[in-house]
This record gives structure tokens, C-alpha cells and sequence, in this order.
């Protein structure tokens, strides 16, 4: 999910019965959803109920400025220089390692069409000694 879509969520937007999040005005202002595994909604459920959460507030009222300040410091706990964006974007990059059809990293990420996908099938010189290395001379 984009770092937006994470500061519009609210509890009712979560459902533990399916393990699916509704994103009700993502990019665009298209409505999606999202799986989250089990752990993950019941993380944000007890989250919510601790601290008070109606279903109708946002769990992380907090700027975006905040999330990206968050994000990066935990990321230099263990030395990687990190943005939420790179989250998503590791996560694409994942997908498209463990060969993931793209049309479902599409959906996954919620892009209304491919070439806005293809952006994240960036490889590094790695990925491409990798593939060389295979090829069959």
C-alpha cells in the first residue's frame, strides 16, 4: 500500500474475517484491496483497541513527513538508508525475483496498466550476471 493509503486507514477499513484491507480512496481515487496476513490484522486490531481507535479514525494520525522520519530511522538502525516508498518498491522488485507473473504485480500494487508496472522491473547487474551465467551457449 502507498505511505497515503497507510495514513487514511482507519479499523473499519480492515477486514480480519478475509485478511483484506480496503483502500477507499487510493490513487486516483480508486477504491482496492489489499491482503495483509493474519498476524498483520490482528497487529492493527489490537493496536486500534489499545489505544482507543474508533472505527472511523485514522490508526496513524500522523503526517507523512512523520512516516517518512519513522521509516528512515528505523532503517538506520541496521545501516540501510530507507523511505516508505522503497518499501513498496522492494516489495515489487520481490515479486518480479521470484517470478511473478507481471499482470499480478499489477494488481497487486493497484496501477490501472501495465507501463506504469514496468517501472519496477528494474534489474541491477547482479539480476543480469545472474541471467548471463544461465544462459545456455
Amino acid at each position: 500500500m502507498r505511505a497515503s493509503e497507510l495514513l487514511a486507514l482507519t479499523p473499519a477499513d480492515v477486514d480480519a474475517k478475509n485478511n483484506v484491507i480496503t483502500i477507499t480512496n487510493g490513487k486516483g481515487g480508486k477504491e482496492r484491496r489489499v491482503l495483509a496476513k493474519s498476524e498483520t490484522v490482528e497487529a492493527l486490531f489490537s493496536y486500534a483497541t489499545q489505544n482507543g481507535i474508533e472505527n472511523s479514525a485514522k490508526l496513524f494520525p500522523v503526517k507523512r513527513r512523520q512516516l517518512y522520519n519513522i521509516v528512515q530511522k528505523y532503517g538506520a538502525t541496521v545501516g540501510v538508508e530507507v523511505h516508505p516508498h522503497t518499501l513498496r518498491h522492494s516489495f515489487a522488485i520481490n515479486l518480479v525475483r521470484h517470478n511473478t507473473d507481471i499482470r499480478r504485480v499489477q494488481m497487486l500494487l493497484g496501477h490501472s496498466s501495465l507501463n506504469v508496472t514496468s517501472v519496477y522491473l528494474q534489474f541491477n547487474d547482479k539480476d543480469l550476471q545472474d541471467v548471463y551465467a544461465n544462459v545456455p551457449f
